[in-house]
């Protein structure tokens, strides 16, 4: 089975980890190099393998949004603090945040954390799957003993 491309974004993302650092893990978008690159700097003692995919994605999209932020910086630089609209930016920013965050927890995840979480359903939970019946989930779940 192929792999699919990774997303262009996700290669701009850098992961180090740093098991020294009090928080799971760190996010900081470098644009210095002409390309904005979001380095993510994990605790392995504390961020769970599995949520790595996760703060991958918040890392490209924090890369992605960089731009913004730098155009907001400059025109805030050249003309003044215009409240209104600084809090509508401020505000767009906020719900994009919110609404990538809902997206992080549809990432893929790990085969085996599939697999566990396969485990973990139950018969009914697995028939309400559309294309899955009776026979499949038989073979499903000798596959997963």
């Amino acid at each position: 089975m192929t792999q699919p491309p990774i997303p262009e974004s996700l290669k701009r993302v850098a992961v180090r980890e740093d098991p020294t650092q009090e928080e799971a893990a760190r996010i900081t978008v470098d644009y210095s190099g002409g390309m904005d690159v979001a380095h993510l700097t994990l605790n392995p003692d504390v961020a769970p393998p599995e949520s790595v995919d996760g703060y991958r994605i918040r890392a490209a999209v924090a890369a992605t949004l960089e731009p913004l932020r730098r155009y907001n910086r400059a025109i805030t630089r050249r003309y003044g603090t215009w409240d209104n609209e600084q809090a509508l930016f401020d505000d767009g920013m906020a719900k994009a945040a919110a609404e990538v965050e809902q997206l992080v927890h549809l990432a893929p995840r790990s085969p085996e954390s599939l697999l566990d979480a396969l485990r973990g359903l139950s018969d009914e939970q697995l028939l309400a799957v559309p294309g899955l019946g009776a026979r499949k989930l038989e073979y499903l779940r000798k596959a997963l003993a």
